[in-house]
C-alpha cells in the first residue's frame, strides 16, 4: 500500500498496446485514412525514376583526382606527382591539359582564401571549349556555386555543374547527386520553397539520404505561398503537398486553416491533372470535409487500393454496408501481402499503429463484416490483418463453441508446429505462422470452460495435452457415485488444484475478462460492454439484434477476471465437503483454497479457514501460513512464525507482506 501510494505522484508508464477496434464502436471507420508524412517521402523517392547520371556516392576528391589522371596519363609517377601538388596546394610540376592547370590555380587560390582569385581562375575553366573542359569542367561550376554569395546565382552554377556531366558523361566525385542537394540550400535561401523542395526530392529519388531528410518544413512553406500553380507543374511537389495535406501530424494543421488550404490546391491541380496521383487528392477531399470533390476525384482516378479505400469510406457516410465491403476487399487486393514488421506508409489509427494499409483496410472490413452479422467473415478479415485482439474477440463472442470449432476444423485442423501467442503488449500484428496454434488453443480453452474436457484435449499445444487429460480425468473420477465421497472428493481436490496452478493455459480467455493477449498484467477495454451500452458515436455501426443474441448465448457462467481461480475455489469446497475429516489432504485443500480467496473473497476464505480450525484443528497448518512457489503453490506453515508472516524464507519484500498477511491471520482467528 505505502508503495502504491508513493506511485500516485509518479506519471504512470507502461507498453503501448491496441484496443480491439470492436470497442469503439465504428468511431475511426468514417476517418480518412492518414499519413506518415516521412514514410510517404520515402515511397515518392523510391517509386520515382532518379534523374540521368545521378549515382549518390561519397567520394574524396584525392580519389576523384587519381580516377581522371590515371584515365588522361596512365604513368604512375606523373599521377603520383600531380596528386602530390593538389596535396600541397602548389602549381602543377607536369604538363597537364588546361582545364587542369586553371583549375589547380583556382583551388590553390582558395586555400589562400584568395576567392576573387579562385573564382576567375574557375571562370577561365569554364570559358574553354566544351571538348577541352571534359574533366574540370563541372569541378568549376561547383566551386563557383559553392563560393558565391548571391544564392540565386549559386544556383544557376551549380545547374551548370549538371549541364557540364551531361556534355561530358564524367562525374568521377559525384557531383551530379551533390549540386541537387546544394541548390536545393541555395533555393531555400533564395526563397523559393517549389524549387528548393522539387530539388530535394529528386536528391532523395537518386537514392541519397544524407541529406533532405526532413521535408515537411519545405512542404508547408510551399502551400503558404499565395501562387500555387508553379508547385502543381511539378510533378513530384505536388506529390508533396498531396501527402501534406493527409498528414495529421503536420503543423499547418496548426498555422493554416486545412480545409481552405485544400480546396485550394484542388482547385489549382483541377487544371494540371495527371502530375498529382488522383487518388490522393481524393484523399485530401475526404480529409478537409468535402464529400463531392473527393468523389469527383475518384471518379478521374484509376483503380488503386487508396481510390477503393476512400470509396468505402464515402460508401459507408452513405450508409452503403454492401458497397464498402466490397470496396474494403478490392483495395486490400491490390496491396502485396503484409511484412510481418513494419511501420505504416498511411494508417487509419494513431502513429503508434503497427499495421501497413493492407492490415488496416482488412480490419475495417471485419468491423463492416461484424455489422452485417457474416461473423465467420469477420474472423478471417481481422485475422489477414494480423488483429489478433478482434479475432480473438469474434471468435469467443460471436461464434458459439460448436460454430468456431467447425472454423478451427475447417481453417486449421492441425498445427504448424509453431507456438500459439501468448501475449501481445507491443501492439504487433500476430504472426501469420501464429494463427493455427492461437486459433485452435483458444478453442481447446473455451472447451475446457464448458467442461468438454475430452473434445479439447486434441486442440491444445503438445505440451499442455497431458494436464489436460488429467484434469479430464479427475473430473470424471470425482462424478463417479460407485466411488465413496471421500475418494470422490480427492479427485475433485486434484482437479481445482490443477485448475488454479494451470488455468492460464488451459482455460484463462484470451479477451475480457482476463485478457490473455496482455499477458494478465493489463485490463483491456470491456468491449462486451460497450457494444451493449449507450448509443455508439457512429449510430450505422450500432449493436445489431443478431449480435446481442451471440452476446447471450457466448456468456461466461463467470465473468470476474482470472475466471478460472473462482471456478477452482468453487470446486474446492465442494471437496472439501465431500471428505472425511482424516482425510490427510484435508487440511491442505482448506488451507490453500483459503488462501487463493484471501483478497478477492474474504467471504470464502473465512469460510475455508473456520473450518479448517474445526476440523483439523491439531493441523500445524493453523497459524502462519503462505503459498510456497517452490512447493508447487502449496499452503505451508512459516518457518520464522515468531516473527510474523513472510511471503517466503529469504524474500526480500518479507517485512512488507508480513505485516498485510499478520493482520489477514488475526482477522482470520477473530471469525474462526
Amino acid at each position: 500500500m505505502f508503495l502504491l501510494l508513493l506511485s500516485s505522484s509518479v506519471q504512470a508508464c507502461g507498453p503501448y498496446f491496441d484496443y480491439a477496434q470492436l470497442s469503439w464502436q465504428g468511431q475511426s471507420m468514417l476517418r480518412a485514412p492518414t499519413t506518415n508524412f516521412k514514410l510517404e517521402m520515402q515511397r515518392l523517392a523510391v517509386e520515382t525514376q532518379a534523374p540521368p547520371l545521378a549515382t549518390p556516392k561519397w567520394v574524396r576528391t584525392q580519389d576523384a583526382d587519381r580516377t581522371d589522371l590515371t584515365q588522361l596519363l596512365g604513368d604512375p609517377a606523373l599521377i603520383e606527382a600531380a596528386l602530390k601538388a593538389r596535396a600541397e596546394h602548389t602549381p602543377l610540376s607536369i604538363e597537364l591539359p588546361q582545364e587542369f592547370q586553371s583549375y589547380q590555380v583556382g583551388a590553390i587560390a582558395s586555400h589562400q582564401e584568395d576567392l576573387v582569385g579562385a573564382q576567375a581562375a574557375w571562370t577561365r575553366v569554364l570559358s574553354l571549349p566544351a571538348e577541352e573542359r571534359q574533366y574540370r569542367g563541372s569541378w568549376a561550376a561547383y566551386m563557383l556555386g559553392n563560393t558565391t554569395q548571391d544564392p540565386a546565382q549559386a544556383a544557376v552554377w551549380y545547374q551548370q555543374t549538371r549541364a557540364e556531366i551531361a556534355e561530358s558523361g564524367r562525374d568521377s566525385a559525384g557531383l551530379f547527386v551533390a549540386s541537387l542537394r546544394q541548390e536545393s540550400w541555395a533555393q531555400q535561401r533564395a526563397e523559393e520553397p517549389v524549387q528548393a523542395l522539387s530539388l530535394c526530392l529528386q536528391y532523395r529519388s537518386s537514392g541519397a539520404s544524407a541529406y533532405c531528410r526532413d521535408l515537411r518544413p519545405l512542404a508547408e512553406q510551399v502551400l503558404a505561398e499565395d501562387d500555387l500553380s508553379l508547385a502543381a507543374e511539378d510533378r513530384l511537389v505536388a506529390q508533396a503537398i498531396a501527402a501534406l495535406l493527409t498528414n495529421p501530424e503536420s503543423s499547418v494543421w496548426n498555422r493554416l486553416d486545412l480545409k481552405e488550404q485544400t480546396q485550394r490546391w484542388l482547385a489549382v491541380s483541377e487544371s494540371h491533372q495527371g502530375l498529382a496521383a488522383a487518388d490522393r487528392l481524393a484523399w485530401a477531399a475526404y480529409r478537409s470535409g468535402d464529400m463531392q470533390a473527393a468523389q469527383a476525384w475518384l471518379d478521374r482516378s484509376p483503380n488503386t487500393a487508396m481510390s477503393n479505400w476512400i470509396q468505402a469510406k464515402l460508401h459507408l457516410v452513405a450508409g452503403d454496408l454492401v458497397q464498402a465491403e466490397t470496396a474494403l476487399n478490392q483495395g486490400a487486393a491490390l496491396l502485396p501481402p503484409s511484412p510481418e514488421q513494419g511501420r505504416p506508409v498511411f494508417s487509419t489509427h494513431c502513429e503508434h499503429d503497427h499495421a501497413d494499409p493492407k492490415r488496416s483496410m482488412n480490419v475495417e472490413l471485419g468491423v463492416v463484416r461484424v455489422r452485417t452479422g457474416d461473423y465467420p467473415g469477420a474472423l478471417q478479415a481481422f485475422l489477414s490483418a494480423g488483429d489478433w485482439m478482434d479475432a480473438a474477440w469474434v471468435a469467443e463472442r460471436l461464434l458459439t463453441t460448436d460454430e468456431l470449432r467447425a472454423q478451427v476444423d475447417l481453417h486449421w485442423p492441425k498445427g504448424t508446429g509453431q507456438p500459439p501467442l501468448k501475449g501481445l503488449l507491443s501492439g504487433a500484428p500476430l504472426p501469420p505462422a501464429q494463427i493455427a496454434s492461437s486459433m485452435r488453443h483458444l478453442l481447446a480453452r473455451r472447451l475446457a470452460r464448458e467442461d468438454r474436457w475430452d473434445q479439447a484435449i486434441q486442440y491444445f499445444p503438445r505440451e499442455l495435452q497431458l494436464p489436460a487429460t488429467q484434469v479430464s480425468e479427475s473430473l470424471d473420477l470425482s462424478m463417479d457415485q460407485q466411488l465413496g465421497d471421500d475418494v470422490r472428493g480427492t479427485h475433485l481436490w486434484n482437479t481445482a488444484y490443477a485448475m488454479k496452478q494451470q488455468g492460464w493455459e488451459l482455460m484463462a480467455t484470451e479477451m475480457e475478462p482476463d485478457f490473455r493477449v496482455l499477458e494478465g498484467f493489463y485490463r483491456g477495454a470491456d468491449t462486451v460492454g460497450k457494444r451493449l451500452g449507450a448509443t455508439p458515436p457512429v449510430p450505422l455501426f450500432a449493436t445489431q439484434p443478431a449480435e446481442l443474441t451471440k452476446l447471450t448465448q457466448t456468456q461466461a457462467p463467470n465473468e470476474k477476471r482470472y475466471h478460472f481461480v473462482w471456478t477452482a475455489a468453487g470446486l474446492a469446497e465442494k471437496a472439501v465437503a465431500l471428505m472425511n475429516d482424516d482425510n490427510p489432504q484435508l487440511a491442505q485443500a482448506l488451507c490453500t483454497s483459503g488462501l487463493w480467496q484471501e483478497l478477492r473473497d474474504p467471504a470464502y476464505s473465512d469460510r475455508a479457514f473456520r473450518a479448517l480450525s474445526t476440523r483439523v484443528p491439531d493441523s500445524t497448518l493453523n497459524g502462519v501460513v503462505y503459498l510456497e512457489p517452490s512447493k508447487m503453490g502449496l499452503c505451508q506453515p512459516s518457518p520464522q512464525a515468531s516473527r510474523g508472516c513472510q511471503t517466503a524464507p529469504g524474500n526480500a519484500w518479507g517485512p512488507l507482506w508480513g505485516a498485510l498477511l499478520t493482520l489477514l491471520w488475526l482477522r482470520r482467528n477473530s471469525v474462526a
